[in-house]
Protein backbone atom coordinates (compact mmCIF):
# COMPACT_ATOMS: atom_id res chain seq x y z
CA UNK A 1 0.00 0.00 0.00
CA UNK A 2 1.79 3.32 -1.04
CA UNK A 3 1.77 6.13 1.41
CA UNK A 4 -0.66 9.33 1.06
CA UNK A 5 1.23 12.40 -0.79
CA UNK A 6 3.02 14.40 1.18
CA UNK A 7 1.15 17.89 2.27
CA UNK A 8 3.21 20.91 2.42
CA UNK A 9 4.20 22.22 5.40
CA UNK A 10 6.52 25.13 7.06
CA UNK A 11 9.01 25.07 9.20
CA UNK A 12 11.01 27.13 12.36
CA UNK A 13 13.71 26.81 14.30
CA UNK A 14 13.37 28.01 17.74
CA UNK A 15 16.58 28.25 19.42
CA UNK A 16 17.77 29.25 22.74
CA UNK A 17 21.14 30.70 22.90
CA UNK A 18 21.95 30.60 26.50
CA UNK A 19 26.23 30.65 26.07
CA UNK A 20 26.30 34.07 26.96
CA UNK A 21 27.74 35.29 23.59
CA UNK A 22 26.84 35.52 20.34
CA UNK A 23 26.86 32.35 18.05
CA UNK A 24 26.20 31.95 13.79
CA UNK A 25 24.14 28.84 13.87
CA UNK A 26 24.05 26.99 10.43
CA UNK A 27 20.48 25.32 9.89
CA UNK A 28 20.12 22.32 7.80
CA UNK A 29 18.63 19.16 6.97
CA UNK A 30 17.44 15.87 5.04
CA UNK A 31 14.19 13.99 4.26
CA UNK A 32 14.82 10.50 6.20
CA UNK A 33 11.55 8.40 5.68
CA UNK A 34 10.16 6.54 3.05
CA UNK A 35 8.64 5.23 0.91
CA UNK A 36 10.03 7.99 -1.38
CA UNK A 37 6.87 8.62 -3.95
CA UNK A 38 6.86 10.04 -7.62
CA UNK A 39 10.96 10.88 -6.60
CA UNK A 40 10.45 12.51 -3.87
CA UNK A 41 13.30 13.55 -1.50
CA UNK A 42 13.43 17.25 0.29
CA UNK A 43 16.74 18.56 1.65
CA UNK A 44 17.16 22.36 2.75
CA UNK A 45 19.85 24.52 3.94
CA UNK A 46 22.57 25.86 4.76
CA UNK A 47 21.28 29.27 6.51
CA UNK A 48 23.10 31.20 8.75
CA UNK A 49 22.45 32.93 10.76
CA UNK A 50 23.86 34.92 14.14
CA UNK A 51 22.64 35.39 17.36
CA UNK A 52 23.15 36.78 20.97
CA UNK A 53 22.00 35.19 24.00
CA UNK A 54 18.13 34.56 24.41
CA UNK A 55 15.39 32.61 22.45
CA UNK A 56 14.73 33.10 18.72
CA UNK A 57 12.30 31.89 16.02
CA UNK A 58 14.51 31.47 12.53
CA UNK A 59 11.67 31.11 9.79
CA UNK A 60 13.00 28.52 7.07
CA UNK A 61 12.28 29.92 4.24
CA UNK A 62 10.76 27.24 2.13
CA UNK A 63 7.72 24.89 1.96
CA UNK A 64 8.31 21.31 2.58
CA UNK A 65 6.31 18.52 1.74
CA UNK A 66 5.16 17.00 4.89
CA UNK A 67 2.70 13.80 6.02
CA UNK A 68 4.45 11.47 7.86
CA UNK A 69 7.33 12.37 6.43
CA UNK A 70 10.70 12.29 8.89
CA UNK A 71 13.49 14.84 8.41
CA UNK A 72 17.26 14.77 10.53
CA UNK A 73 17.74 18.32 11.29
CA UNK A 74 21.45 19.44 11.75
CA UNK A 75 22.15 22.95 13.86
CA UNK A 76 26.19 23.86 13.96
CA UNK A 77 27.29 26.32 17.02
CA UNK A 78 30.47 27.57 16.74
CA UNK A 79 31.66 24.49 15.94
CA UNK A 80 29.30 22.11 18.33
CA UNK A 81 26.90 20.18 15.79
CA UNK A 82 23.68 18.82 17.33
CA UNK A 83 21.44 16.70 14.77
CA UNK A 84 17.52 15.22 15.76
CA UNK A 85 14.89 13.86 13.70
CA UNK A 86 11.13 15.23 13.52
CA UNK A 87 8.17 14.28 11.66
CA UNK A 88 6.91 17.41 9.54
CA UNK A 89 2.93 18.05 9.48
CA UNK A 90 1.35 19.73 7.06
CA UNK A 91 -1.32 22.62 7.47
CA UNK A 92 -0.70 26.39 7.86
CA UNK A 93 0.78 26.17 11.12
CA UNK A 94 4.74 26.29 11.79
CA UNK A 95 6.72 22.80 12.48
CA UNK A 96 8.50 24.05 15.20
CA UNK A 97 11.90 22.21 15.55
CA UNK A 98 13.80 23.48 19.45
CA UNK A 99 17.05 23.38 20.16
CA UNK A 100 19.07 24.45 23.31
CA UNK A 101 22.62 25.95 22.67
CA UNK A 102 24.77 26.14 26.11
CA UNK A 103 27.99 27.40 27.00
Amino acid sequence: TLAPQPDPCKLKQRVTNSSGANVTVRFSGRYIGGPVENGFTESYGPFLQTLPPGTFDIIVNGTFNSGLWEHQVTITANGQVIKQETTLVGGTAFNIVPWTLGP
